[in-house]
């Protein structure tokens, strides 16, 4: 984050052994690094920094992601503010709840899986992390098989609630969480089901 603005570096290789034992990633992996420093953030003199106007449909709801990156329509209420927009679609309301939305990059891994993985991996960063439901039947916007999953966790002594859906379209794979505090999570729940009512994936 700089100057109230999110920017997202990514450096992907292929992980396969190169030549004796170093990898094409770790071959690469120096000159990221040289381009991250070399990094420079500013706003240039002049520049109008008046927050951009999003389309809105019939509700009021804001077309917060870029198809051409995102590779779907996620339409959010003006109340969650948008973190950024790239692949990954992120927007957060003032209480701190947030909903993310991206593509599945883990292609050829079935949902099972993933929600497998996505638990063992969020395991090793929070405490408590507790199911309340799973593989559950929903609806989510065009996708043609849509599983949901509702967990809790415990993180920096505070306790959080967790709606996910993973959903397919096509060949592709799509996450939609909404994450708040305990408290927080009822009070925002009817917006996030007109949010995945109205998801459109490419």
């Amino acid at each position: 984050k700089a100057n109230s603005r999110y920017y997202i570096f990514t450096y992907t290789s292929m992980d396969e052994i190169r030549s004796g034992e170093e990898s094409y990633y770790a071959f690469h992996l120096s000159e990221a690094q040289k381009c991250i420093e070399e990094f420079q953030f500013f706003i240039p003199k002049g520049e109008d920094v008046t927050p951009p106007e999003y389309e809105k449909d019939s509700d009021g709801y804001l077309l917060y992601s870029d198809e051409s990156l995102a590779g779907f329509s996620l339409y959010m209420p003006e109340s969650f503010t948008l973190d950024y927009a790239s692949a990954i679609v992120s927007a957060t309301h003032e209480d701190g709840s947030n909903v993310t939305m991206t593509k599945v990059t883990a292609a050829g891994v079935s949902v099972d899986k993933y929600w497998e993985r996505r638990k063992t991996e969020l395991s090793a960063i929070v405490s408590n992390l507790t199911v309340i439901s799973e593989n559950a039947e929903c609806e989510f916007g065009n996708a043609q098989n849509m599983f949901k999953y509702e967990y809790t966790f415990n993180y920096n002594g505070k306790t959080y609630r967790v709606y996910q859906v993973l959903a397919v379209y096509g060949y592709n794979g799509y996450v939609f969480t909404y994450t708040a505090k305990a408290g927080n999570y009822e009070a925002h729940l009817e917006q996030i089901m007109k949010i995945t009512d109205k998801v459109v994936l490419k």
